[in-house]
């Protein structure tokens, strides 16, 4: 029974810590996404793109090159932020 109450007490301890981490992230996470949605709307997209009325449908091809190098990079930065905070936590967690 000890060791079960001990298992609670640090799940719960947990789940506090990890909505406490959540909390603080969410602001730079806004950040993060609008620095991205700005940078993807800086490039020039590529499009032959034309609309038939007669069948009511979209014909043609979009060249999607120009955003494959800002998708890596957001990922990175993603990643990158949760690793970070992640290390902090631990840290915290230590003392």
């Amino acid at each position: 029974m000890k060791f079960l109450n001990q298992v609670k007490k640090y799940g719960s301890q947990a789940i506090e810590a990890t909505k406490k981490g959540a909390e603080k992230l969410k602001g730079t996470a806004l950040a993060i996404g609008a620095a991205i949605g700005a940078s993807l709307s800086a490039v020039p997209a590529k499009a032959a793109v034309t609309y038939d009325q007669a069948t009511n449908s979209l014909t043609g091809a979009i060249d999607m090159e120009p955003f494959y190098s800002g998708v890596g990079i957001a990922f990175a930065v993603i990643g990158s932020v949760l690793a970070v905070g992640l290390a902090i936590s631990i840290v915290k967690r230590g003392k």
